[in-house]
Parts: structure tokens; sequence; C-alpha cells
């Protein structure tokens, strides 16, 4: 049996308890019980009994949250969420019949450990999306609930090898789609955009018969960017003709296609101003207009800056977003997390494991929930 069944909810439910009048004594919590709390297996329920001298504002929120994140780890992974999240209590008096919410997680994430690059890791849910497998036992990526993914990480953090673990499993996705029904319009499921020629990426990418654009070294680094803009125009083309074909069959699915930008940032620095112009007006048409049609985006970048890679809007659209980082920070965060503030970030856990800090960060995967990330770790690939 694993420490996730066997978690005596029971035992925790009366330590968180114990802990919040402890931590937050006052006359009124202590003597008149005015803040009581219900834990369930994904979640925690904190209510007062009214009228109380608290109240249950974002400064309330933060406490609980400071409290019970290290108090209930490893047992249980709470899931920062912005917000004054709040939730009925039916049948109960109005003294008591709102409660903050928690949602947890039973038991800690854990990385995957993939011995064989070739073993994809798909997942069909009960209502049949698949997914895409990121952490061990049950967190998963449905790219066709959230669209597009944005990672920010510093150099060697581990963003080119989660990219590289992907890439199997997005073909395998492409591929399954297709077989269950989606069209297939010969276009190729993989496009990859490498300005760094990472060589373990490219190895992958020829593999699997991507195409793979990427600094060609008897060519100036304007021939670079213009490859890069020519296949973008081509993917915004691509979405237009199945925008046409929607028009008259709006329940048409077609083969996803993954257009993967590694290193998003770096790209514009190699190209004079209307090239750049062109390559952030076309990334942001794709971001912008590509939800139905199948086609998603994929960008690593060590920033994420407004107008340094997308739009604000732009930035919007991606639903997956990671940031490999040990220590998460106001600065760090500010882009793709900007609902972190300095009190979430002191609420968080970054856990470690026996792979060190390399791909630990934060995720979040389009519900507005922020958890702890361990991207996956490729065994004999470094």
């Amino acid at each position: 049996m694993t420490l996730q069944s066997n978690i005596d909810v029971q035992e925790y439910g009366s330590l968180i308890q114990a802990a919040l009048n402890a931590k937050l004594a006052t006359e009124d919590s202590t003597y008149n019980h005015a803040i009581n709390t219900k834990l369930d297996n994904d979640k925690l329920l904190v209510w007062l009994n009214e009228p109380s001298e608290t109240i249950m504002d974002i400064n309330f929120k933060n406490q609980v949250e400071q409290i019970i994140a290290p108090l209930l780890f490893p047992g249980y992974i709470v899931k920062f969420k912005p917000g004054l999240n709040l939730v009925e209590r039916p049948n109960e008096p109005p003294e008591s019949s709102r409660a903050l919410i928690y949602h947890l997680h039973h038991g800690k994430y854990a990385r995957l450990l993939i011995d064989n690059i070739n073993d994809t890791q798909l997942f069909e849910s009960k209502s049949g999306n698949l997914g895409i497998k990121l952490m061990n036992p049950d967190f998963f990526w449905f790219p066709r609930k959230s669209n597009h993914m944005a990672l920010q990480a510093v150099t060697q953090a581990g963003k080119t090898r989660f990219i590289t673990y992907l890439l199997p499993n997005l073909k395998g996705f492409s591929e399954l789609e297709a077989e269950r029904g989606s069209i297939d319009d010969s276009t190729n499921a993989l496009i990859v955009i490498d300005p760094k020629i990472d060589p373990v990426l490219r190895e992958e990418s020829m593999r699997l018969h991507a195409d793979y654009i990427y600094p060609k070294i008897d060519k100036s680094d304007y021939s670079f960017i213009n490859d890069v803009n020519t296949k973008l125009g081509q993917m915004i083309d691509l979405i237009k003709h199945r925008a046409e074909i929607l028009k008259e069959q709006p329940k048409t699915k077609f083969k996803d296609v993954w257009v993967i930008i590694d290193e998003g940032l770096a790209i514009p620095e190699m190209a004079n101003t209307k090239s750049k112009n062109i390559y952030f007006s076309f990334l942001d048409r794709l971001l912008l207009m590509s939800a139905s049609t199948q086609v998603h985006v994929i960008l690593t970048g060590q920033a994420f800056n407004a107008g340094q890679i997308v739009s604000s809007f732009a930035r919007l659209q991606f639903s997956i977003r990671i940031l490999m980082t040990p220590k998460v920070t106001i600065e760090n965060s500010q882009y793709l997390f900007k609902s972190l503030d300095e009190a979430s970030i002191n609420n968080l856990i970054v856990d470690e494991d026996e792979y060190g800090s390399l791909g630990v960060g934060i995720i979040t995967s389009g519900d507005g929930q922020i958890l702890p990330f361990k991207a996956p770790f490729l065994k004999g690939i470094r």
C-alpha cells in the first residue's frame, strides 16, 4: 500500500483544526470555536461561525494556506488558486453557510522516469479526452482542452530535455486522434524550430521525421529567420484553410499539429526589424487563431516579458504554463504567473527528489490551480 492510500483523513483533519486554533489563536477562535474545518481526500473546507472577530478575506485565506501547506506535506499537496475561493455549505444556517475551499492532491506528485524515449505516456480519460502524462500518479495535459504551452526556464534548467520527452508523445497523440476519426490533411504533425541546434533535440526530431528548422552554418542569420517566418506563415494558411472547412462542417476535428519553438526569444535577435516584426506578428496570430483547428504552439524561453516574444493578449492563450526553477520569486514568475504575490509564493512548496532541482518548478493547467512540477527524467540523456 502506498502513502496516498494509507493517509488517515480524520487524523489529518484533527491536526489541521488544532494547528489553526493554535496558530490563529484569539479569544474569538479559542473560546467560541469560530474557525472550523472539514478535510476530504481532494479538498479542505474552512469556515467561520459568525458573528466572528475574524474576517474571511484574502489575508485570512493566505494565513490558513501558510499553515496548512507545510503541515499537510507530504500527505497532501495544497494547490494554490488566486482569489477568495468560496463555496456554499448546503443546509447549514446563515452563520456558517459559506466556506473557503483549498484544493488538495492526495500525496506528492512524482517525476516520471523514462527508460525508453520511444515509449509514449498517453492516457484516455473517462470522458474520452486524450492526454499526455506529465507527472505521476495522475497529472496529465489534455491538449484539446488546453491548446498551447509556455515553458520558462534559465539555461541548463531542463526545458529542452522536457521538449525532447514531449516529441514522441505529441506525434503519438496526433496519430491516435487521426485513428479516432480526425481528418488527416497530410500536414506534418511536428514542426520543431531550434535556434540552438541542440544535438539531442535534433536527433529526436530527425528520428520522428519532424520539419526541423535550424540555423544553417553556411547561411546567414537572416536566412534562418526567413525560414522560420515562412513556416509560421504556412501554419497560418493551414489554420485559415481548416477554418473554412469548419464553416460548413463545424463539428470537424483535424489531426493535431504542433509548432515547437525552443528559445523563442533568441530567434528575433538574429533578425532585422522587418523580419522581427513579421515573426512577432505571425506568432501572435498563431496563438490567437488556432484554438478550434487543432494547431498547437509550444514555446520556451528564459523570460516572457511583454512584447519580447508575444503580446500580452497572446500570452493569455497559454493554458499550460510551466516555470522551471527551484526558487520561485516575484521577478521570475511575474509574466507567466501574474496572480502570484509575495504571500502566495511563500506558501508554495517546490520539493525536490533524488534528481535534484533539474526540471523542478511550478505548473498551471488552465484551471487556475498552481502546483509543484517535476519534469520527466530521460534515462541515458543529459
